[in-house]
Parts: C-alpha cells; structure tokens; sequence
C-alpha cells in the first residue's frame, strides 16, 4: 500500500490528500479560472478585485495516486474573490457520495500569482483542508498544504513546475511537471461566445511510503514436573514496517473543453491516469469533471 501525505489508519499508511482549488488535475478546478486567469500558452489579462462563483461533478477524487472519495463521484461548490488581479481568497465545499454529512469536506486557501512577461510568471498559495471528524478515521483528518510554482511560455506549449508539501505531523515533498498547449475557437453565437481547448499533460513525482510485513515465529518450550511431558508451542508474530523513498508516481493526461461567455463559462474535462510506480497502480483508469464558472459580481 502507498502513502502520500502520511496518515496511519488502522494500522496501515493511506494517502490522504489533494489540493482542491489549485491543482486541477483530478480533484477541482483552479482558482484562477473562476477569475479569467486560467492557464493558457498565451497567458491573458488577469481581472482586478471581482467575486466568483463555481459548482461542478466529477466521476471520482483522485490526486497524487489515491482515490478521496473512494471510486464515488463527488459534487463541489466554491466562492473565490479576487482581492486583487493576483490576489485570491478561496472558500469551497465538497458532497462526497455515500458518505455522511452531505458536505464532509470544507477548503480554504489562499493564492497569490504574478506574470512578469509574455514568458514568465510565478504563483504560490497555502491551503487548509478540514473533514468532518467523524470520517477522518475512515478518510483522512485536517492538513495545510503550501507550494509555488514557475510557469514559462514556450509559444507552442505552456510549462509548469511545481514543488510543494504538507504542513502538519508528516513532512512530506511533491513535484509536478505540467505542459499544455491552449487553444480558441474564432467567436461564435455572433460573438457572444468562443470555445477553448487546453491539453495537457503532467508528471508527478514525491514521497513514497510503502508498508510491509515481517513475520517471525519463535517456539516456546514447557516442562511439567515432577512426571509431567515436555511441551512445546509456536508462536508467530507479524510486525508492519514502513519504507520511504523518493520516485515518480504518475502521469496525468487530459482534455480540458470549455464554452466561455462574458459572464460564465461550461467546462468539460476528461482524463486518464497512468502510474509511473507499481504502489499507485490502482489508481489507473479514466475520470471525468464538469464544472460551470461564473462572475457574481
């Protein structure tokens, strides 16, 4: 069994974590779309001060090779307010299916960016996640999460490097490589509306734990005097043990379609997961978001 950020459940490690508003592979949307501030090869004008809304589904909560909601589907909402056009605050909530309360998890974060250029920018944010506590012994239990980001445009792809890490008991580092390539449709509906593309793929690489078991046997020898037997009995003992490493845990793939007005914008994104590290290979298969963004004002 893998771990990523380090819980102990039961006895065995379990990853517990995923990033919800800032790292859109598997889990939710970022921040910045909810703001026109989305990852692009031609990064656009971010918005000033400005309150967005957003709400979506997805087929299953997956990240860094684990499934969060434990192969369900899942339902969101998020509120994001742009303090300032680098400047976000974020507050989201999420329906995990068969799980009770109806919204066990709840996210706060936030996330500054900064473009330097046509070619250059830099973003960082701190995350909190807080489970209801009466799954955190089924799920996971309340963690920080912080990271920063470099992203470079190439002109025919969009590069990202990420390096970030949990803030809590367990001390544990994750890398992510991402290139996209993003497209745009000439307006359509008389120039109310454009269709956007933006594929990509992304690497990731972090902490591995794996846990094993070592099993001993001893034999215990007995006499039972003054005539009694010898006796002899065996006694077999199991012990887990824990090994951390470093290495690649897997490959994400995935088709972002969105439909963008001025007001609001419909996203459709599927995905695939290919692990990279035989600890992660049950999180192989395919995943599917939607997800509606829209200005409140």
């Amino acid at each position: 069994m893998a771990s990523g950020f380090f819980l102990i459940r039961n006895g065995a490690a379990m990853l517990a974590a995923f990033l919800l508003l800032q790292q859109p592979v598997h889990s939710q949307p970022e921040t910045g779309k909810m703001a026109a501030a989305a990852d692009t090869a031609a990064p656009a004008e971010k918005s000033g001060k400005g309150f967005y809304g957003g709400i979506g589904f997805g087929s299953n909560m997956i990240y860094l090779g684990s499934t969060i909601s434990q192969n369900q589907p899942y339902l969101y909402s998020a509120l994001t307010y742009a303090v300032t056009g680098e400047l976000f605050i974020s507050l989201s909530s999420v329906h995990l299916s068969g799980f009770s309360p109806p919204f066990p998890l709840a996210n706060a974060s936030v996330s500054y960016s900064h473009t330097f250029n046509t070619w250059f920018d830099i973003s960082a944010g701190v995350y909190g996640y807080h489970m209801a506590e009466a799954l955190r012994d089924t799920l996971f239990g309340n963690f920080l999460y912080a990271d920063a980001t470099l992203g470079v445009d190439w002109r025919i792809l969009y590069s990202k490097i990420s390096a970030g890490g949990l803030i809590s008991q367990y001390s544990e580092a994750y890398f992510q490589f991402r290139n996209s390539r993003y497209f745009q449709t000439p307006d359509i509906f008389r120039g109310r509306a454009s269709i956007s593309f933006d594929p990509y793929i992304n690497i990731i690489a972090g902490t591995i734990t794996t846990a094993g078991t070592i099993t001993t046997t001893d034999t215990i020898y007995s006499t039972f005097p003054p005539f009694g037997k010898p006796g002899r009995r065996i006694e077999t003992n199991n012990e887990t043990v824990y090994s951390t490493g470093f290495g690649l845990l897997e490959a994400d793939f995935g088709l972002p379609v969105s439909l963008n007005f001025s007001k609001f914008s419909v996203e459709i994104e599927a995905g695939y997961i290919l692990p990279l590290n035989e600890a992660y290979a049950s999180s192989r298969g395919f995943l599917l978001l939607a997800s509606v963004y829209f200005t409140i004002f």
